[in-house]
């Protein structure tokens, strides 16, 4: 008996858990104007492994335009089965579009907007120098 108890709440569960997208911090803004599943089919739509995807500290900044950014890090696993390291992204609410870390160290207007929003200060992020 006890050995099927421990089989049903440990075999059952691990699957759950690794069943969706995680955001570590708990902490989505609940003022967002969409939902955290809308950010992350958005985010990790070019992911390897988009149900591996971890968000943290996601904050919420205004757009001019009566939309949000939402910005934060994020990472997923990549080909090799392992994590790579958090990277800054945002989402903007309208018109509805998102971007990652890649495109901020070869797109001046993508880091411009980033900026501007103020999630490269709350993030603490300095642009890279691209080297051409």
């Amino acid at each position: 008996m006890l050995r099927f108890l421990f089989c049903l709440l440990f075999g059952l569960g691990a699957p759950l858990a690794v069943s969706a997208q995680t955001l570590l911090d708990g902490n989505y803004p609940a003022e967002a104007q969409i939902s955290f599943d809308e950010v992350h089919k958005l985010v990790s739509s070019e992911f390897n492994d988009p149900r591996s995807a971890q968000y943290k500290g996601l904050i919420l900044r205004p757009a001019g335009n009566g939309g949000q950014f939402i910005c934060g890090w994020v990472n997923s696993k990549n080909s090799a089965g392992g994590y790579d390291p958090f990277a800054p992204f945002f989402v903007l609410t309208d018109p509805l579009d998102y971007r990652y870390r890649p495109e901020f160290e070869s797109d001046l207007l993508t880091w411009t907007l980033f900026n501007m929003a103020g999630c490269a200060d709350a993030l603490g992020l300095v642009r890279p120098v691209v080297s051409r």
